[in-house]
């Protein structure tokens, strides 16, 4: 079973820019953001909704994101 995974070189968790590229390319909706202090957030993935299509992949601007194999998971 493949899903997304977001890296820690992504701008959004690191820095704190306003990116919410990947999540508006998520025709699931399995990317949501949660909010830190100082009005930052990041980026989760929901495995349940991800469907591993790779769209947020290829819209990534900081090429955090990859598909990751997930062992031994119903397909």
């Amino acid at each position: 079973l493949l899903v997304a995974l977001i890296a820690i070189v992504c701008f959004v968790a690191v820095q704190g820019t306003v990116c919410r590229t990947c999540s508006e390319h998520c025709e699931p909706g399995a990317i949501r953001f949660r909010l830190l202090p100082a009005g930052k957030s990041i980026p989760l993935i929901d495995d349940a909704l991800c469907n591993a299509c790779g769209d947020c992949v290829r819209v990534c601007p900081a090429q955090a994101m990859a598909l990751r194999v997930v062992e031994g998971a119903a397909a």
